[in-house]
C-alpha cells in the first residue's frame, strides 16, 4: 500500500468550527473542549463539524489537550496561542497544508486572517477580542490550562 500527500485548505467550514471552539472556551473559561459534547448541536451535521474541528491541528490552531500529569485526555482539545490570536484576526495563518500519515509535511507560502476566509467575521469578532491564553507556545500549553485567563493582550 502506497503512502499518501493529502493536502488541506483553509475553508469557512474550518474556520467555523474553529469560531464554535472558541466560543466554548470563552463560556466555560476553560481551555478544554470535548469534540463530541462540547460542539454538540442538534441543528447541524456532528460528524461534519467534528471533522473540521480535528483538521484546525494541521494549521496549529488547536492541540491534543494534556492533563496536569502529562497524560492525553481521549476527546479533549484545546485552543492554542495561535488560535486565539487567528480568532481574533492578529495572526495569519498558511492557507493550505500539506500531510503524510497525518503529519505536517509541507506549508504554503501564502498566509491568510480570519477575515479573509471567514465573510462572517465582522459580525462575530467581539467575541474573540478579549481571549487570551498566555505565553505558552503550542507543544508547551499541554500542561499549563491553570493558568488560562481572559485579561487580555498585552
Amino acid at each position: 500500500m502506497s503512502e499518501r500527500i493529502y493536502k488541506h485548505s483553509l475553508t469557512p467550514g474550518l474556520v467555523e468550527a474553529l469560531t464554535k471552539f472558541g466560543e466554548v472556551v470563552a463560556l466555560r473559561h476553560e481551555n478544554k473542549v470535548h469534540l463530541l459534547r462540547d460542539l454538540r448541536s442538534k441543528e447541524e451535521d456532528n460528524f461534519s463539524l467534528r471533522t473540521n474541528a480535528q483538521k484546525l491541528r494541521y494549521f496549529g490552531l488547536i492541540a491534543h489537550y494534556k492533563n496536569a500529569l502529562g497524560f492525553y485526555e481521549k476527546g479533549y482539545w484545546l485552543l492554542t496561542k495561535n488560535g486565539a490570536k487567528f480568532l481574533k484576526n492578529k495572526l495569519p495563518i498558511h492557507r493550505t497544508v500539506s500531510t503524510l500519515n497525518n503529519e505536517v509535511i509541507a506549508r504554503d507560502i501564502a498566509q491568510v486572517f480570519i477575515s479573509d476566509v471567514w465573510e462572517e467575521y465582522r459580525l462575530h469578532k467581539e467575541k474573540f477580542q478579549g481571549l487570551w491564553l498566555g505565553e505558552s507556545t503550542t507543544e508547551a500549553m499541554a500542561g499549563e490550562q491553570k493558568n488560562f485567563n481572559f485579561a487580555g493582550v498585552v
